[in-house]
């Protein structure tokens, strides 16, 4: 839930604030491929 909406927020309506939108996710290596799978 939490990496969709920072994806969401990032790349989706955001007001105008890209500049203050999150560039990366911190993960673990067992939890990345799922990460990078997200639809």
């Amino acid at each position: 839930v939490a990496s969709r909406r920072i994806i969401v927020g990032k790349w989706g309506c955001n007001n105008g604030q890209a500049c203050v939108s999150p560039d990366y996710i911190l993960t673990t290596k067992d939890f990345a491929p799922k990460l990078v799978r997200l639809p």
